[in-house]
């Protein structure tokens, strides 16, 4: 392995980053459909970029850099950021449930 190891597990956290930011974006878009139309379009497009094409090229960057048995466990980050982010950024609540699974991930 390389002595860039840790440059893979940053792209892998931003290409987590990425997809959680992404799928959230996806999210608001839903909630101002009614609201702001025309900005939940253009929400949607950036979330869908950044979902379908800034995460996998991250992915690609960090399997450049690390091997694949140091990066895969990151992939779980995702569901970890998105159930820490929601309730801040979309208003969702993060039932009991939802926490103890994210424990679990987080656990491995």
């Amino acid at each position: 392995m390389s002595d860039l190891w840790p440059l893979g597990v940053f792209f892998e956290v931003l290409a987590t980053l990425s997809g959680t930011a992404g799928k959230q974006l996806i999210r608001l878009s839903e909630l101002w459909s009614t609201v702001f139309p025309r900005a939940a379009k253009v929400v949607f497009f950036i979330g869908m970029l950044a979902n379908t094409v800034a995460g996998p090229i991250l992915d690609m960057a960090a399997y450049s850099f690390a091997a694949q048995s140091l990066i895969a466990p990151f992939g779980g980050l995702d569901t970890i950021w998105n159930a820490a982010l929601a309730p801040w950024l979309l208003k969702e609540r993060l039932t009991k449930n939802r926490l103890f699974a994210c424990c679990m991930i987080f656990v491995g």
